[in-house]
């Protein structure tokens, strides 16, 4: 290498050496924390009496509420459903929430609601309909 190589070689490294820690700190410290939803955690406190339940070798379906009526759909999926994208649905078509894993899921529902609905959007294909 000659001289004005080395001197430029020499600069590149020290300012490498130097801007890129000042980078991954300022990456760190501009990272967006995870989303907080307030109302999730409300529902997921909440311990409202069972007033019906449903069984089925996929899922246990639990209506909880208040004598008024049906306040919380609570639905403990046993085993994964095969379809990723599987999303329940009230008996207007409005969109409950999205399940997949095998777990608990809670979701506030009005007490008019006579059915539920998983569908897979995606496919366009229903997986199980519920009579409440």
């Amino acid at each position: 290498m000659i001289s004005s190589q080395r001197k430029r070689h020499r600069f590149i490294w020290v300012m490498i050496g130097v801007l890129l820690p000042l980078l991954v700190v300022l990456a760190v410290l501009r990272t967006p924390s995870f989303p907080y939803s307030e109302k999730a955690e409300i529902v997921a406190e909440t311990s409202l009496p069972i007033l019906k339940e449903i069984e089925s070798d996929l899922f246990k379906i639990n209506l909880r509420g208040t004598s008024d009526g049906a306040e919380e759909l609570e639905l403990l999926l046993k085993v994964p459903l095969k379809s990723p994208s599987a999303v329940v649905f009230d008996d207007q078509q409005n969109v409950l929430g999205q399940i997949g894993a095998s777990g608990v899921y809670r979701f506030p529902i009005r007490p008019a609601n006579k059915a539920i609905t998983i569908k897979d959007p995606i496919k366009n294909q229903i997986i199980t309909e519920i009579k409440l």
